[in-house]
């Protein structure tokens, strides 16, 4: 009963299985992708005493060696994942070129180069035939594992021997899913000492060369025997046997395996050389090729696998023939038949790679080169490019072929899990004038102008004449001022921060001096706090600030937590208070509106609330204006107020006064002291609060594990090509311990890891990032991050981690890679101009770049130049998605960005440092690309412009699609890119032109203050090469470069003219 029930449910389980992996392939195969069964090694260690620690490490690609477009491989959806097995998409198809493969033969048994029974006739669906490439280890020894009769499956068609052993089997979505968990569920062998490692449906051009005399090879290592008939006298086949069900025959030594390797090797080097020939093999064992005479002509492609190859080729329609012009670096042959871009790059000198080694456990890159692989060279200087294209204005044009000696350009594939990636537009061709393109899409577009990138498509909205950033809205920034113990001002921190909506404000502390100078806080501050006793001096830059400014700012909120008898007697200067005392704190108790009886620590002044007038006109520096004062809550006992609002009656001015303490450390009542905060906050500051306040936990079960908001760090991810990956590693081996790589200057350390289990238990923290090397995150699309980008070093090497304290904290350290990006879905401290602070939300695009600039080029000499640069790019790469062309992005000086002239959403910063050589600009970049707060965000706009124009976005086909994070930040390095190189390449004053199409300060009118001290006001004529402001002071024909005078909050305010 117990084994039938057993049976059942097994028999229930695998019948699952095989709808499940059926239906998912097909999902796949009908959108012209590819799907690999692949074998993730732990590590695949192999004895190497040249090598320090004698061993070396390889790890094998996702998508085949094979196919001729694993180059443009794009990895898309994990569909299985059984212990180190992967089932993934890629995009798009890839394509096996079979002309250098060699074909089975036709009909009866054969035991070369594999045992088959090809008398075994296998029923296969052909109107859905499925072509799969199955890759297999040679093994030293007896694999593990059953032997697969691969002929079960389907009709074998081609193979070849270099590295690892590849077959072509055609069949079907049946015997496809049967074979598919034969591998995921097992260790399946074509015989023994080949061991399946890899299963991808592939798309199959060409003709194989056909071998004329199998059956005179040598025998190989093992001969299967027929299975037994059962009682029925038929003949019991799953596909799979145990080692039981075979006998070995003349089984060869150690010294004959490697021997029959080498052969099945050797007849794939000849037919390398003579594609689609016919092979014989000699009683000496040599090997001739005589070409076909008449082979027979290539099938004209399908359209699906001429859209598969579009992203690689370059299409020609001959009248008999397709010529295939590759744009990789291969010259095309003159015949019938393309050469096959494999052996070409092989034949390129070799560029030695870098081995990965483990020694005691830990990942140690060695120095002895390994087989040369088709990838790209290391990616140039950006100064060398330049020059390169400045030497040769006609390099790239296009031509029958390419012109010789061009080197393969970079472009990204799928080397290992979580690599991927596809090529990009450039990378296919030089760079130049008259070069063609390739779109991300595949398409190939004609030769275009290539300065169309320094154009703004369409022109921005025209602004007021003499205009700059308005003031109506107040930046999301809060300032705390505490005059007590560090510790009330951590306590006052906390509350509000829990009291606010979470991501909508930036907390800063500051001083009584700092808000009487002539610091522009007012202008870029939503709120002020302040707890403490305060001097007279304040009233007046708390009543300016409070009532506004004559150029139509709103008025400010202001707090003020125990301000007092002095303050208050100059603040509110009438009878109730003009008597008013400080005495010392005591314990009230205190009612507002449902939350009674509350005890809290209480300043008491001897002032009764129905002595407080109803209105009362106060004091500024420009005027008097009218408030209103209105008692919000009263001491129960001595009936004193203790929450009073001040009102102005002309603006959205308040002052809020409270003569007890709200913050934590108020005793038991903490959480309904925090919710009084909240409905104050937002019921009478007009501050947008949180909805479900809580108390912060001051003591961490884990404290480094937390960040800002209670988040959780989260482990890294270490996206790009394999060869570059290796590169980088090679690069800072010297600085690795044990695989852990110290950020000094960040504060912050780097474990690479090869899986999940090498990550410590405490996982990621504060001061810790593990970063995994062969995974993709699951937050964050690499296909549509790497389908959009078309650099050649900007972002194609990536550290992405969902939430860590802040992407420059990556970078703050030696030099690591000329274009390494470093992505965020949030961070927890994110870093600003100054000691400013960019808020992180969900939504938000956050990076970092690396860039290392030769200190002799035009931006090694004017580095300054650079951030505006970088804020450039972002606006120029959003205006240049179709349908985005309209959006109203806009640049303030010196590094924000701004949608329309009043709403900041993005901002740069760029922090640089030199070398030998070099001048190394590590830059973060924020913006607003699907967060509605703080303040309005990229997809706002487009929704906006959408309801504009009466279209709902998706509907019909109509409308312009919501941006994604892994897009903008793409095609904002693509541009980045292009906007250096045309930098460097003498062409400043184009990208300055399209700099000013951007920006919010033509003619503006600011205020300058020379070394003397006397101020004067002065019109904005734009920046000099340094990318300091120019100022043409009023009455004066002379134009003065100014700088900043060092205030955080606005650099537009308190411009300086420096000292001659």
């Amino acid at each position: 009963m117990l084994f039938t029930i057993y049976y059942v449910a097994a028999t229930w389980i695998q019948s699952w299985r095989l709808n499940y992996l059926k239906n998912r392939v097909n999902e796949y195969l009908v959108r012209n992708a590819s799907v690999v069964l692949y074998q993730v090694p732990e590590v695949d260690i192999s004895s190497d005493a040249s090598v320090e620690g004698g061993f070396t490490v390889q790890v094998p690609s996702v998508s085949s060696s094979y196919c001729i477009n694993k180059d443009v491989a794009k990895l898309g959806d994990l569909l299985w994942n059984v212990g180190s097995k992967r089932v993934y998409s890629l995009f798009p198809k890839q394509i096996v070129d079979l002309s250098q493969w060699i074909s089975f033969k036709d009909k009866g048994p054969s035991v070369f180069p594999i045992n088959t029974d090809t008398d075994n006739t296998v029923e296969i669906d052909m109107e859905n035939k499925i072509d799969v490439l199955i890759e297999a280890a040679f093994l030293d020894g007896q694999g593990p594992g059953e032997f697969a009769k691969i002929d079960s499956y389907g009709v074998l068609k081609a193979w070849k021997a270099s590295a690892h052993f590849g077959l072509i089997l055609e069949t079907d979505m049946e015997h496809l899913a049967r074979l598919g968990l034969c591998f995921l569920f097992g260790h399946p062998n074509i015989q023994d000492g080949m061991e399946i490692i890899r299963l991808e449906t592939v798309s199959c051009s060409g003709y194989p060369c056909k071998l004329l005399n199998p059956d005179s090879i040598p025998m190989p290592r093992t001969i299967r025997q027929r299975p037994q008939e059962n009682e029925s006298g038929e003949e019991v086949d799953d596909g799979s046997m145990s080692r039981s069900s075979f006998t070995d025959i003349a089984a060869m030594s150690p010294m004959q395996w490697k021997s029959h390797i080498e052969l099945l090797q050797n007849f794939s080097q000849a037919a390398d050389e003579t594609p689609s020939g016919e092979i014989t093999l000699a009683a000496d064992r040599s090997i001739s090729v005589v070409p076909t005479s008449a082979s027979p002509r290539r099938p004209e492609p399908s359209e699906a696998l001429k859209d598969s190859l579009k992203a690689l080729y370059n299409f020609k329609m001959d009248e008999d023939e397709i010529r295939l012009e590759v744009l990789k670096g291969i010259t095309p042959s003159n015949g019938s038949s393309s050469k096959s871009p494999a052996k070409d790059v092989d034949a390129k000198k070799a560029e030695p790679k870098p081995n990965i080694s483990l020694q005691d456990g830990a990942l140690v890159v060695g120095e002895k080169p390994v087989a040369a692989s088709s990838g790209p060279e290391p990616a140039k200087s950006i100064s060398a490019d330049a020059e390169k294209v400045k030497a040769k204005p006609d390099q790239g044009k296009q031509t029958g072929s390419l012109i010789p000696g061009d080197k393969e350009k970079s472009s990204d594939s799928i080397r290992s899990l979580g690599s991927a990636s596809t090529a990009s537009a450039k990378s296919g061709s030089p760079k130049g004038p008259g070069s063609a393109t390739t779109s991300s899409k595949g398409s190939t577009s004609a030769p275009q102008d290539e300065d169309a990138f320094l154009t703004r498509k369409c022109p921005a909205p025209p602004l007021p004449q003499g205009s700059s950033p308005q003031h109506g809205k107040k930046p999301p920034n809060i300032l705390i001022l505490c005059t007590g113990s560090q510790d009330v001002a951590v306590q006052s921190k906390e509350a509000l921060e829990a009291a606010l909506q979470k991501h909508k404000y930036v907390l800063y502390s500051t001083t009584q001096a700092e808000v009487c100078s002539r610091t522009p806080w007012a202008d870029n501050t939503s709120m002020l706090f302040t707890h403490g006793r305060l001097n007279g001096d304040m009233v007046k830059p708390i009543l300016n600030y409070m009532s506004g400014s004559n150029d139509g700012a709103e008025g400010g909120r202001v707090w003020c937590v125990c301000p007092g008898a002095e303050f208050l007697r100059l603040l509110l200067p009438c009878p109730a208070f003009s008597n008013a005392k400080d005495s010392l704190e005591s314990k009230g108790v205190v009612s507002y509106k449902q939350w009674k009886g509350l005890k809290l620590p209480h300043c008491s002044l001897g002032v009764r609330a129905s002595d407080v007038p109803p209105t009362l006109e106060l004091a500024k520096s420009q005027g008097k204006f009218n408030v209103t004062l209105k008692v919000l809550a009263t001491e129960d006992t001595s009936h004193e107020p203790v929450l009073l609002l001040i009102s102005s009656q002309s603006g959205a001015g308040k002052i809020l006064i409270s003569m007890v303490k709200l913050g934590t450390g108020s005793g038991e009542s903490e959480q309904k002291c925090l919710e009084v905060m909240n409905d104050l906050l937002s019921s009478h500051l007009g501050l947008s609060a949180s909805s479900s306040p809580s108390v912060p936990s001051s003591v961490s079960s884990s404290p480094s594990s937390k960040g800002g908001q209670g988040a959780t760090f989260t482990n890294g991810y270490f996206l790009g090509r394999h060869e570059l990956k290796l590169e980088f590693l090679s690069s800072i081996k010297d600085r690795l311990k044990e695989n852990v790589l110290p950020i000094n200057g960040g504060g912050l350390s780097l474990k690479f890891c090869q899986s999940i289990a090498d990550i410590p238990k405490s996982g990621a923290t504060s001061s810790f990032l593990p970063v995994l090397l062969h995974t993709c995150p699951p937050k964050f699309s690499t296909v549509e991050y790497f389908e959009n980008l078309q650099t050649e070093s900007i972002g194609r090497l990536v550290i992405y981690s969902r939430i860590l304290t802040s992407t420059m904290n990556v970078l703050s350290g030696p030099v690591l890679h000329h274009g390494l990006a470093v992505i965020a879905t949030q961070q927890t401290e994110g870093k600003g101009r100054s000691s400013n602070v960019w808020l992180s939300p969900e939504g938000c695009g956050m990076f970092s770049l690396q860039l290392v600039l030769p200190d002799t080029s035009y931006l090694g000499r004017h580095a300054p130049l650079l951030q505006h640069i970088i804020a450039l790019s972002v606006v120029s790469a959003i205006n240049g998605i179709p349908g985005c062309e309209e959006l109203d992005l806009r640049l303030k000086w010196p590094n924000d960005i701004y949608a329309g002239n009043s709403d900041k959403i993005g901002g740069v910063i760029v922090n640089s440092t030199s070398t030998k050589n070099s001048l190394v600009c590590n830059v973060g970049c924020g913006l607003n690309i699907s967060n509605s707060v703080p303040t309005v965000c990229v997809n706002d706009l487009i929704k906006n412009q959408n309801k504009s124009k009466g279209i709902v976005a998706n509907k019909d086909g109509k409308g312009v699609a919501p941006l994604t994070v892994e897009k903008v930040l793409a095609r904002t390095f693509n541009q980045l890119e292009k906007l250096i190189d045309a930098v460097q390449s003498d062409k400043v004053d184009k990208v300055m032109k399209l700099y000013y199409d951007y920006w919010l300060h033509s003619d503006a009118e600011v205020r300058v203050s020379f070394p003397s001290g006397q101020t004067q006001s002065g019109i904005i004529t734009g920046i000099d090469t340094f990318g300091f402001l120019q100022v043409k002071p009023s009455g004066s024909s002379s134009v003065f470069t100014v700088h900043p005078d060092g205030n955080s909050f606005d650099m537009l305010q308190g411009l300086i003219i420096p000292k001659k």
